[in-house]
């Protein structure tokens, strides 16, 4: 089976459970044979075997533009798989959560009705490097992302059961959830316009939990904390010194990852006839190799 990042192959497959085995690899359809393994079975009873094919032998991961070939060899016999390639598509749905706010806050304090003695402030993406904004000014930094939690079976996508052959596309979504943390900061010369935009970034924030956070599905749960300080050091000259707070702004919603592939696979090899059954009676038997019908996406 082909991963659905891309780059790498897995081999499940069944041996006999006494001699040695060995595993090959080789572009197709110019054969030329590169050992992945020789020894005995991987596992001692010869079946439930697993191989992850990374590149080995060769200098990185499998080309996605190239078709590769395995061979298995055990002691009843050898038998070749079907050409694969490692052409994969991952999407993900990131939300820009950095333009967001900096737009609703720049929004809010645009048209807020500003009390005597408060100006009005600029809000930018991070910390000038060199010199500082006019204050006040308005900071924000995406300080953390943390994975609040996978869903159980959402990262097991059981890969070969369930996926389907070209010309069908097979598109998976792992679902989860995770923490964002922003921590907004102000800068200010006064204290009661420090307080002041403290307070617009936490008005902002829940007046928009509905209408922004929410309909991006990451209003799970919420929460902000402030902090108010001053910084001045007088002992090295520097004055006058600024106000400044922190809002950290923590929200908890989805975080999916959607994969999309379009590839063949083999349902099994064996090297013993057997009868097979599938949900599709229409699935026939060649060579040993079970062939999924390709006229209904049904493995």
């Amino acid at each position: 089976m082909v991963l659905p990042t891309g780059g790498a192959i897995a081999i499940s497959f069944t041996t006999s459970a006494s001699g040695n085995i060995t595993l090959e690899r080789s572009p197709y359809p110019n054969i030329s044979y590169t050992t992945l393994y020789t020894g005995p079975p991987l596992n001692p009873r010869g079946d439930d075997q697993y191989f992850l094919d990374l590149g080995d032998g060769s200098p990185g991961p499998l080309l996605p533009t190239t078709q590769y070939i395995y061979q298995l060899i055990d002691e009843t016999g050898s038998i070749t798989s079907d050409p694969l390639m490692p052409v994969s598509e991952i999407n993900l749905d990131a939300i820009n959560w950095d333009q967001i706010l900096i737009g609703l806050l720049q929004g809010a304090i645009n048209v807020v009705k500003l009390p005597p003695g408060v100006k009005p402030a600029t809000v930018v993406h991070a910390m000038p490097l060199t010199g500082l904004l006019p204050m006040p000014f308005v900071v924000v930094l995406n300080e953390l992302d943390q994975q609040d939690e996978i869903p159980i079976g959402q990262s097991n996508p059981i890969l070969g059961e369930g996926f389907v052959q070209p010309p069908y596309t097979n598109v998976w979504t792992q679902t989860g959830f995770g923490s964002n943390t922003f921590r907004i900061s102000v800068f200010s010369q006064n204290a009661i316009e420090r307080r002041f935009y403290r307070d617009l970034i936490i008005a902002t924030f829940r007046a928009n939990l509905y209408y922004v956070f929410q309909q991006l599905g990451s209003d799970i749960v919420h929460r902000y904390q402030a902090i108010s300080y001053q910084a001045v050091k007088t002992h090295e000259g520097d004055l006058p010194g600024f106000y400044a707070c922190d809002v950290m702004l923590e929200f908890t919603g989805t975080q999916n990852i959607t994969m999309y592939t379009s590839y063949g696979l083999i349902n099994e090899i064996d090297m013993k006839s057997r009868i097979y059954t599938y949900g599709d009676p229409t699935d026939v038997v060649t060579d040993e190799v079970v062939v999924p019908n390709l006229a209904t996406p049904n493995p």
